[in-house]
């Protein structure tokens, strides 16, 4: 399917029902939990009086209509991309020119100090 450019065969293939269910339900608990309000006494679990300062059930709406779409569109990107990249050298032919150290931990280094102003002595 990758190799065949498939983007809906791809996306069929990551969709899981039963867990963006599971998901959906994780994260409307989630949003119950947090966003409860407090009225003087912390109150056990969803009595008739407790009140959110967001609706968990559309919280959960947009995780599922939006959040989870989204993300399989990045990861099916993700995929296809991979096709047109360049294939990094193995462990057995790691070039430290390319890392900077067999670790990569010259690379990391040297992305530190150049893209955040980070200080060797800082690292």
């Amino acid at each position: 399917m990758i190799q065949a450019r498939d983007e809906d065969g791809l996306t069929d293939f990551i969709t899981k029902p039963e867990v963006e269910k599971r998901n959906v339900q994780r994260v409307i608990l989630k949003a119950k939990a947090f966003s409860r309000n407090i009225g003087g006494q912390a109150a056990e679990g969803d009595g008739e009086n407790t009140t959110y300062k967001v609706n968990p059930e559309y919280v959960g709406t947009v995780f599922q209509d939006y959040i989870m779409p989204l993300t399989k569109e990045v990861e099916v990107a993700y995929l296809l991309a991979r096709l047109d990249e360049t294939p990094r050298p193995g462990p057995e032919q790691e070039s430290t020119a390319w890392f900077g150290t067999a670790s990569g931990s010259g690379r990391l280094k040297k992305t530190l100090q150049e893209d955040f102003n980070v200080r060797a002595d800082q690292l």
